[in-house]
């Protein structure tokens, strides 16, 4: 092109491009090479990229707060149901340590579930002597999970054993044994119980 590429031209080729022509379809109409149409419609999105990034930018972050909002609602409400689902026993274990017991519906074995991923399998002094990891599909919120490992494990123990995967011994036995020990003799001394809530 002899002219070189005024505002109007450029102007020109960015609202053919916005109305969905092609790059060979405005270079024939303007009588300039493809490559030079690819060339100014580049050159354009380049300079209004960091506009268009800090835009960007903050919708990331709103719908990131957006979706943490989300996220708490659906275990605020996954909780509820938990509880809605548990016997008085399992409600008190729950609220006083955030686990709760269940007996297997198939062998009568017990297990503790604890949370996402965290099932333990129990001796008969409530020990814990291998955990299982296995949960529903999907991204559902902690309440949710243990709400499906009970019904698993109290419904259908077998299948549930079964695609679980299983964690060998491990270190939960002895802590297990020490703390119902100091439990036990906080209990025979009258004493206020001071063992902290730790997690395994």
């Amino acid at each position: 092109m002899a002219g070189g590429w005024t505002g109007e031209r450029i102007e020109q080729v960015h609202d053919l491009w916005r109305e969905g022509l092609s790059a060979r379809e405005i270079a024939s109409r303007l009588g300039v090479a493809r490559n030079a149409v690819i060339l100014r419609v580049h050159a354009r999105e380049v300079q209004e990229r960091p506009r268009t990034t800090a835009m960007r930018a903050t919708e990331v972050e709103e719908r990131r707060r957006t979706r943490a909002i989300e996220r708490e609602k659906a275990e605020d409400v996954a909780i509820a149901l938990l509880k809605e689902n548990l016997s008085p026993a399992q409600r008190r274990q729950f609220e006083k340590d955030g686990c709760f017991e269940v007996t297997g519906g198939r062998t009568g074995k017990r297990y503790r579930i604890r949370g996402s991923c965290r099932v333990e399998c129990l001796d008969g002094n409530g020990g814990c002597v291998c955990r299982l990891c296995f949960y529903p599909r999907g991204g559902l919120a902690a309440g949710d999970v243990m709400l499906a490992q009970k019904f698993a494990l109290e419904l259908f123990e077998s299948e549930a054993l079964w695609v679980a995967n299983k964690i060998g011994q491990v270190r939960c036995s002895r802590f297990s044994r020490n703390l119902r020990r100091l439990r036990a003799d906080q209990a025979s001394r009258s004493l206020p119980a001071v063992v902290p809530r730790l997690v395994v």
